[in-house]
Formats: structure tokens, sequence, C-alpha cells
């Protein structure tokens, strides 16, 4: 559990490689007590730590992995999560059908088990592809509904993202201020948590206000 919990410290943090490095050794350790929850949870780390390092081909492959697994052992809190990670890569990769898709598919699942945290990531990605197709109205109220959602769970990381997305959001709608104020108020976040790559990301989309 440690090694897992490096492994996602140095994700957050942009060192992919030293994070695969601590997730392939729990897998090792988890994988020689047969702990087919563990193991299908290294997997869908390595899918989000793949698309983190924006290798979008080899992340689809994790979530796989962690999708086939989760459903031999009936594992559905994380099978709604590997699910949401295939949609988001889809997003990622500009295949909206495939995102919605497996953005269904997620819902379906977390609505199952009541993963309200989930379901908050899920309207912030529907709301994404709502934008992508022109819906800006629509696109809002999904944003707000996960940010509402964030804020009641106390899920700083995700309320963060989404305040990223409403800060995208308003730029392509040229509400300047208000795409800077969302901005911001991720940064604030990012700042405490020392995420160079992220901030870096934001300070390149306040450039381009």
């Amino acid at each position: 559990m440690i090694k897992i919990n490096l492994g996602i410290i140095n994700g957050i943090s942009g060192d992919y490689e030293k994070s695969r490095f601590y997730f392939n050794k729990a897998l090792k350790n988890f994988e020689k007590c047969a702990d087919h929850k563990r193991i299908a949870e290294i997997y869908n780390n390595l899918g989000m730590l793949d698309y983190d390092a924006e290798k979008l081909k080899q992340a689809l492959k994790e979530f796989d992995r962690s999708i086939k697994l989760c459903i031999r052992i009936n594992y559905l809190q994380l099978l709604g999560l590997s699910f949401l990670g295939k949609a988001i890569t889809y997003l990622k990769m500009q295949n909206l059908p495939m995102a919605v898709a497996f953005s269904d598919k997620a819902m379906k699942v977390c609505n199952k088990v009541n993963d309200r945290l989930s379901i908050a990531d899920i309207y912030k990605v529907k709301r994404i592809i709502e934008r992508e197709i022109g819906e800006i109205k629509k696109s809002e109220n999904l944003l707000k509904t996960s940010l509402m959602m964030n804020i009641e769970l106390g899920n700083k990381l995700n309320e963060a993202e989404t305040s990223v997305e409403l800060g995208r959001l308003y730029c392509k709608v040229k509400d300047n201020q208000k795409s800077s104020e969302w901005f911001r108020k991720a940064k604030a976040y990012y700042r405490v948590q020392g995420s160079k790559k992220k901030l870096k990301e934001i300070d390149t989309l306040l450039m381009g206000i």
C-alpha cells in the first residue's frame, strides 16, 4: 500500500517513471498473494498514469485490464472508475461517440453502487462533451452540478479540475473575467499541492485570455 501511495504521489508531481516503478513493485507483491482487487486497482492507476503522460493507447489497454478483472470478480465500484477512465481517454483522443458510450456505462455502474464522487466526475466529462458539440448552456449546467457535488463531498482535487473546465468553457464564450477567476481558483489548489505541470498548464490557458 505504501508503494501504491508513492506511485500516486509521484504521478501527481509529474514523475511518471518513478510512479510506474512503484506501481509495478506493488503489482508484483499483490500478484504473489492473488489479491485481485488490489491488482485491478493498480491496473486502473497505471491507466490514469498513462493518460496523464499522454500515452493514450496504452492507457486504454490498462483500463481494459482493470475492466476485465473487475467484471470477473464483480468489483463494481472500480468497474465504474475504469469505464470513466476509458471515457476521458477517448475524450482526449477526440473520439466523442466512444467517450459518450463509456461515460454512460460509467454512470450506470456508479449509480448502482451510489458512488457520488465518480458521478460528479462523470457530469464533468459529459459537460466537456456538450461543450465540444456546441451545447454551451447545457455544458455549464453539468459542470456546475459536478462542482457542487465535489464541494459537498469535500473533494478538492475534483473541485480544482472542474474549475479548470469552467475556465475553459467561459474562455470559449469570450467571458474572460469569469474564465480568469476559475483558472485562478484552480491554481490556488495546485500551488499548495506543488503540481508544476498543472500550474504551467493553467498559466498557458491564462495567457490565451
